[in-house]
């Protein structure tokens, strides 16, 4: 190809219209002398005196080969590969210089053969030739020789070497076989990626081994190299235990979520390093670039391997989440730039069970699928989550937020599946929160700002919902199929189901990766200058929580209790059920007490006992006290109770709706079940003991165990005994005034012993029961306005109220029931002394009965009376004594404190009263005023 050269002056050339005219004329300037004369690429042909291997060749010639007459060599001219063999050094330099002094043709076939067609042919020959220095010296005497260096670091690596060498030979050095520095470069980057290479082998799936032991880097020392290999062993060795622990999660049968959440991140985290170091290896040239380029991809693969061994021995979500917790509190302080990292996998691994959490407290939409019987997996489920036990970077009051609020969003779901917390993922216009964690303070404003429109937008829908019921048109799509499986109101087949279940198999899914890669992408690079953005001031990671779920946790467990409020109240009548308690199972009805005490110790009464040849008429009761065979049969019980309960709740129904006769809950005199000690006691009718063996039953209705859990109906059946045995001994003492009036009647002298001991008798245990009475009453007040309160304001914003709240109220009510009554543990010494008072009343009753029917049974009754009464009388002075001071004692009274606090306790007010919510000061202020029992007096 000929280069098209335009006409010279004077020579014009008409029939070429794309002729450039003057287009070679030389400048002006350059005639003048000012500089020499280019024309086009002349310079490439410039005289070099000097011979320098730098300056442009003399043999260039930059026109191609003639392509016609230009043919290859056979491919018999070529050498065999076999026998082939590379000559020495000398010889290839004879055959550089041949080359250079070659023909043109010669020149332009090697271009032609050549791997790059526009290499230079002298730039190979620059390559393998050692590069000179130019210094001031050869640039004005060309013939300078500069003098031998006496620094070997200068000399280069083959002159350190040959030191070796030298030294080795000595002895002073051991003996090392050298490696070229690309090959040792090469197989150091495979080591610190984990793989094995020909200078390192990984041996028995333990670790990794240099093939050869005495082999070292051009340019290091044996000692130097196998140092700055230590670090690329421990990356090597670190890779692989991580990948061998990834396998193993995925492979074993006993993973649970959150470790295969934890080796998905390490597998994350090592192909994001892998890939990262391998795309700036291009740019790797020595050891220490290659050292620093693994340094910290090495720290956070250690950090990897710290975490794995920290979690080894987790069992469960919880354990795991708190060891990981833990550690990545322990790195708080440590490199700024590993916090991003660690914090991102803690984000990772947490987000199952977070995202499982928030399925159960309502935030989210179950997308799982679920094979088999649905009921059942969630029952199971909700076992292992309805335990108090989580993270430990959950705090404890969130925790058992937490776990009201999926116990009670369950019983909406069952009692109110329509309501639209029971499925807020199906509704228009309600964007729920993200249980996550936010570890900036922009992110932790952001999520308050979201939770308060939730709380707003949820609000609007319960009004929607109270005022209208339940429509579709405030739904989204899908929301037929909302029963477990029901394929009759969602209108698909089975079919159409199990193609749906294979489409969303078919969704991918976002495992978080995004969110590694740019906290890895930040961590390992280079510019560690501090960033000028918030992130600089994050909050502490110990304030995380708090700031990430307590918001949301919150507000879900304010609306959600809100509604079971509304549910128990409004729909379950529950205050309805707890007076019924009250009034039969706490003798708050007096007509019900009135009854059960003529039915039990009435003497007039018929007995409902069976007699052959007889009939029975009119009422019967038991006539406790006027028979001598004991315990009744239980068809006597059943007979001389009958009719009590249904009598007296008919009298006062209170809104509650009964079936076929029925009492609500089943409510129903029983018999209790004793042992076999106790049933001896039961057998003797002047025993105190006497009628333990009688309960009511009563089982409450779903939902309201929540509330009146079976602890609570044990506590009221054990006030319920001790009530009882007072309601019996108060018929006892009135009794003995009978027993006195009908002795005096029938002409009888005045017993002063037995006058006293009734007299005494009866003030002790009408003020006794008398304090029990007012006990149960005043605090079952202070119940009752707290569910005054409740009822008020369930329409409006409850902070603090809830199932949990109301269930706490009710307990603590019994509770202090308990500790007025005497019948918490550490007053069982104080109990069994009044049961001893009471026995000895039973006695003397028994005496004066038969003294009464002129039957004696002693031949000196004035002496028994005596003895009777001196006891009794030391007895009630010991029992004065201890009432007075444990009435004393500030606080006795007070109940265990709750965790919530103290302003919203059901008795925070009655406890900071004087007596500190310690009532039995009043019990031996009513049993004593004048000192009576203090001084001794002789009988």
């Amino acid at each position: 190809m000929q280069l098209m050269e335009a006409p010279m002056d004077g020579d014009e050339d008409v029939g070429n219209p794309f002729a450039i005219t003057n287009l070679w004329k030389p400048s002006r300037f350059a005639q003048l002398g000012l500089s020499p004369v280019i024309h086009g690429l002349e310079v490439l042909e410039l005289e070099n005196d000097t011979k320098d291997i730098y300056a442009p060749s003399n043999y260039i010639d930059l026109y191609l080969p003639d392509f016609k007459s230009f043919e290859f060599g056979s491919l018999e001219s070529l050498p065999d590969l076999k026998s082939f063999e590379f000559g020495s050094l000398e010889s290839l330099h004879a055959i550089e210089s041949s080359t250079a002094s070659s023909s043109v043709d010669a020149l332009n076939v090697w271009s032609i053969d050549a791997d790059d067609i526009w290499t230079f042919p002298q730039d190979s020959k620059c390559q393998h030739t050692r590069r000179r220095v130019r210094t001031w010296e050869t640039f004005y005497d060309p013939t300078f020789k500069e003098p031998c260096t006496a620094y070997i670091s200068e000399a280069g690596p083959s002159a350190f070497d040959a030191a070796l060498v030298a030294a080795s030979v000595d002895g002073a050095l051991p003996l090392s076989r050298v490696v070229q520095s690309d090959p040792s470069l090469s197989s150091l980057f495979q080591l610190g990626l984990g793989r094995e290479s020909l200078l390192f082998k990984y041996v028995d799936e333990m670790s990794f081994r240099p093939c050869l032991e005495d082999g070292r880097m051009s340019g290091c020392t044996l000692a130097s190299f196998q140092s700055l290999s230590a670090k690329f062993f421990e990356y090597g060795n670190t890779t692989r235990r991580l990948q061998s622990f990834i396998d193993e999660t995925y492979n074993s049968k006993n993973s649970f979520p959150t470790l295969i959440a934890l080796g998905d991140a390490v597998r994350t985290i090592r192909a994001a390093l892998q890939s990262q170091i391998i795309s700036s290896s291009l740019s790797i040239r020595s050891l220490i670039q290659l050292q620093a380029r693994f340094h910290r991809p090495g720290q956070i693969l250690v950090c990897l391997s710290a975490i794995i061994d920290k979690t080894r021995a987790a069992t469960c979500n919880n354990d795991l989440l708190s060891k990981i917790y833990d550690y990545v509190l322990e790195l708080e302080d440590s490199d700024n730039w590993l916090r991003p990292i660690v914090l991102s996998l803690l984000a990772h691994v947490s987000k199952t069970w977070l995202d499982s959490m928030a399925i159960r407290l309502g935030l989210q939409t179950n997308n799982s699928i679920i094979i088999g019987d649905e009921r059942k997996e969630e029952q199971e489920v909700g076992h292992i989550f309805g335990s108090p036990v989580m993270p430990n970077f959950i705090p404890e009051e969130d925790a058992k937020v937490m776990v009201e609020t999926w116990t009670s969003l369950q019983l909406l779901q069952v009692y109110k599946p329509y309501h639209p917390l029971a499925m807020p993922p199906r509704l228009k216009n309600v964007k729920q929160p993200v249980l996550d964690w936010h570890f900036s303070w922009v992110d932790a404003e952001r999520i308050q700002a979201q939770v308060i429109e939730y709380e707003t937008a949820i609000l609007c829908a319960i009004k929607e919902f109270d005022r209208n019921g339940f429509h579709r048109e405030t739904l989204g799509e899908g929301v037929e199929g909302l029963q477990h499986g029901n394929t009759e109101k969602s209108g698909e087949t089975p079919q159409a189901q199990i193609v749906a279940l294979f489409t969303r198999i078919e969704e991918p899914i976002d495992s978080g990766g995004d969110d590694l890669s740019k906290a890895l992408e930040f961590a390992i690079s280079m510019d560690s200058s501090p960033r000028n953005d918030l992130a600089t001031f994050e909050p502490p990671l110990s304030l995380v929580p708090l700031l990430s779920f307590s918001p949301i946790l919150s507000t879900q467990a304010r609306l959600v209790n809100q509604a079971c409020l509304r549910l128990f109240f409004k729909d379950h009548s529950i205050r309805s059920h707890l007076s019924l308690q009250y009034r039969y199972s706490l003798f708050g009805d007096g007509v019900f007490a009135s009854r059960l005490s003529h039915a039990l110790f009435d003497p007039e009464l018929e007995t409902a006992e069976r007699h052959k040849g007889h009939s029975r008429s009119g009422l019967s009761g038991l006539k406790l006290g006027s028979r001598d065979n004991w315990p009744p049969a239980s068809s006597e019980v059943r007979l001389a109770l009958m009719g009590i309960l249904t009598e007296c709740f008919n009298a006062h129904t209170n809104g509650l709706n009964t079936t076929r006769g029925e009492l609500p809950g089943g409510l129903s005199f029983a018999i209790r079940d004793i042992s076999d000690d106790e049933f001896q006691r039961c057998i003797d009718p002047n025993s105190i003991e006497a009628l333990d063996f009688l309960r009511l039953q009563y089982k409450p209705l779903s939902p309201l165990q929540v509330v009146i859990t079976p602890s609570c109906l044990d506590k009221y059946d054990i006030l319920f005994k001790l009530l009882l045995r007072g309601l019996r001994m108060l018929y006892v003492v009135n009794q003995l005034l009978r027993d006195d009036t009908h002795r005096s009647s029938r002409g009888r002298g005045p017993d002063l012993a037995s006058q006293r001991f009734r007299i005494e008798a009866h003030h002790f245990v009408s003020t006794v029961c008398g304090y029990f009475s007012d006990g149960v009453r005043t605090n079952w007040d202070i119940f009752e306005h707290k569910l005054d309160e409740i009822e008020m304001h369930l329409d409006d914003r409850l902070e603090y109220e809830g199932l949990h709240r109301l269930r706490e109220y009710h307990e603590t009510v019994l509770d202090r029931m308990m500790f007025a009554l005497l019948l918490r543990k550490r007053q069982a010494q104080v109990k069994k002394l009044l049961e001893e008072i009471f026995s000895s009343v039973l006695h003397f009753a028994k005496h004066s009965r038969e003294k009464a029917l002129e039957k004696k049974t002693s031949p000196k009754p004035d002496i028994q009376v005596q003895e009777m009464y001196r006891n009794f009388r030391k007895k009630v002075c010991v029992f004065v004594s201890v009432c007075r001071s444990l009435g004393e004692k500030r606080g006795y009274g007070g109940t265990t404190k709750n965790d919530h606090d103290d302003s919203h306790d059901l008795f925070a007010r009655s406890d900071m009263n004087e007596d500190g919510g310690n009532t039995i000061g009043h019990l031996a202020l009513r049993l004593e005023m004048s000192g009576y029992y203090s001084t001794s007096r002789a009988v």
